[in-house]
């Protein structure tokens, strides 16, 4: 059994194939928010359908903006943590969506912004072929190389 499916079963934390979910510890960075009416269950993938001026969603992205700001008031929020992905089990995220939640994960792990910024872009990867899409990181991956490489003190 691959690790990332084995983990996805013990821990709960993600998996490569698309059954991803929200990491609920401030330990691990997490992925964006899901657009499923019960949160990333993949029998109902898919958008919102909501468009840019439905009032639910206008309601939903103000009150994840405003939790978000909790975490790291001083710096602007990424739009993709506080948006849906098409399918909402999108694994990978914005570089600037996994520097924004560097100091809460750095700290919860006891270790230092620029250690955990250098795993971060270890995981990383840029546009494909050069041109395709955009830079990301791969949330599941860095939270399996976190939970390896520096685990939580207990």
């Amino acid at each position: 059994m691959p690790t990332e499916q084995a983990a996805f079963r013990t821990l709960n934390i993600g998996s490569t194939v698309p059954i991803m979910r929200s990491n609920p510890l401030p330990s691990w960075p997490s992925i964006a928010v899901s657009a499923t009416a019960t949160p990333y269950d993949a029998a109902n993938s898919g958008g919102s359908q909501l468009g840019p001026t439905n009032k639910k969603l206008i309601e939903a992205v103000t009150a994840n903006v405003e939790a978000a700001k909790k975490e790291n008031p001083t710096v602007p929020v990424p739009v993709d943590l506080v948006t849906a992905s098409a399918s909402g089990f999108d694994p990978h995220i914005s570089p600037a969506a996994a520097d924004f939640q560097v100091p809460r994960v750095a700290r919860e792990r006891g270790m230092s912004e620029d250690a955990l910024r250098q795993i971060v872009l270890a995981h990383s990867e840029g546009r494909q072929f050069g041109f395709l899409g955009e830079a990301r990181v791969n949330v599941l991956e860095l939270n399996l190389a976190l939970d390896r490489d520096r685990p939580m003190q207990k």
